[in-house]
């Protein structure tokens, strides 16, 4: 399976209003083009500049060859000669001095505009389309390469390179067009509960202690992950233990709980989320219930 098939069959069940016109892989570390290095002087008195990055020839040549075969692959390409929307998504080496077991942006060079201008000569070089000036709207980002499974999307090519995607434009569809920081806005998740703890946990506004509540284990506000996993697994072997809700009745009371346990929408379940989870799943059916709290008193 090549590196564009990987991207395809991960987004088959996104609904689409409109497929790319040309859409493909490209496997390299990508190159920026821009910055330059002074030489000296020529005989003729001109500054002698050369590009500063030794990866962006073979960045540029590695482009135009995917295009040139995503072309051939197409079947009837003809270089595009109105309004064009191309779609880059970057993918860089992840360096040795960012961690591993999370997921960081790259906010070190390259420049992420020096990666679009070495990658749209190239595009132009190749003959997706006649002219630079040609290109309307672009929509672009870079992230690190990730090789853990359990911290990428499906979609993520597993090396770095770029998947390129290029609409053709027509004048009636600007008539769709929206404030760029609308659409942009509308990507930004908003942190969600997981739905075992949605189901099955109660929410209060305040938490005090009485005899209602049984045995109680508190987690409060400051307590580390650390600590409140402590906690978590204590009242987890309870709930391991118990055959039934004959026995007293036992309360995981976690303040701030909403904020603590909610993430964003992809994100797997922290080992916190997913040990409460089991709990409130679990723990109604032997006695055992799990209380969100805003506030402790």
């Amino acid at each position: 399976m090549t590196a564009l098939d990987t991207v395809t069959t991960a987004t088959t069940a996104v609904d689409r209003t409109r497929e790319p016109d040309l859409r493909f892989a490209v496997r390299g570390i990508p190159g920026p083009q821009g910055s330059k290095d002074f030489k000296g002087f020529s005989r003729a008195g001109h500054a002698i500049l050369v590009e500063s990055s030794k990866l962006v020839k073979p960045w540029r040549q590695d482009v135009a060859v995917a295009a040139v075969d995503a072309m051939d692959g197409h079947g009837s390409w003809r270089a595009l000669t109105g309004p064009v929307h191309i779609v880059i998504e970057f993918f860089l080496p992840r360096p040795k001095s960012q961690p591993r077991t999370r997921r960081t942006l790259p906010i070190t060079s390259p420049d992420l505009d020096k990666l679009v201008r070495a990658t749209g000569d190239a595009l132009k070089t190749a003959g997706v389309y006649r002219d630079d000036a040609l290109v309307t709207d672009i929509t672009t980002r870079k992230r690190y390469v990730v090789q853990d499974p359990a911290l990428g999307h499906p979609w993520e090519l597993p090396g770095a390179g770029a998947v390129i995607s290029v609409f053709a434009l027509t004048e009636d569809e600007t008539w769709a067009d929206q404030p760029l920081d609308l659409a942009v806005s509308t990507r930004f998740p908003v942190p969600t509960l997981p739905q075992p703890i949605v189901d099955f946990a109660v929410h209060t506004p305040l938490f005090e202690a009485d005899s209602g509540f049984g045995q109680v284990f508190t987690v409060s506000a400051g307590a580390t992950d650390g600590q409140a996993m402590q906690v978590a697994r204590r009242v987890l072997a309870i709930v391991d233990k118990r055959e039934s809700a004959a026995g007293p009745a036992v309360t995981l009371v976690i303040e701030g709980g909403v904020t603590r346990l909610s993430s964003v929408t992809g994100r797997p379940d922290t080992a916190l989320q997913s040990t409460v989870s089991d709990i409130a799943t679990r723990g109604p059916g032997v006695g055992v219930s799990v209380l969100l709290a805003d506030a402790i008193r």
